[in-house]
């Protein structure tokens, strides 16, 4: 997950803000996994946000008064309320497919092994294995 995690890092995170949000329509961002490995190696915290009420509520009671470094991750086309475009910067839209150039979803589901695909992905959740496995699909 190491190089992994430093490339979600990489599209989340922003030397302006401490506070980032993006769209992650495949929800890789929402899974627990994937959210522990980028806290524990990067210390930004990924945080599924499903409203723009939930997003203000979480920015005024926690957020805000925080030094933590936040990446509210929402899975549809939300908006930023406009007062608080100056405190959290939008970086726009991630799949998987980014973070993983040769990552091909149909291909995987239509696989016979798509099952354990997904059960090694998530028990190890690493680049290397994805590629070990996108290898020996070939």
């Amino acid at each position: 997950m190491d190089e992994l995690a430093k490339r979600i890092k990489e599209r989340v995170a922003d030397a302006r803000s401490r506070l980032t949000i993006v769209r992650n329509a495949d929800r890789f961002l929402s899974h627990p996994d994937t959210q522990n490995a980028v806290s524990r190696e990067c210390g930004i915290l990924l945080l599924p946000i499903s409203s723009a009420i939930e997003l203000r509520v979480r920015y005024e009671l926690t957020d805000k008064a925080s030094e933590q470094n936040v990446c509210y991750v929402i899975d549809g086309d939300m908006e930023l309320l406009p007062d608080m475009q100056p405190y959290i910067l939008d970086k726009g839209g991630i799949n998987l497919s980014d973070l993983m150039p040769a990552y091909d979803a149909m291909e995987i589901k239509k696989h016979p092994c798509h099952g354990e695909w997904l059960r090694i992905c998530s028990e190890r959740n690493t680049l290397p294995t994805y590629l070990l496995i996108r290898r020996a699909m070939r």
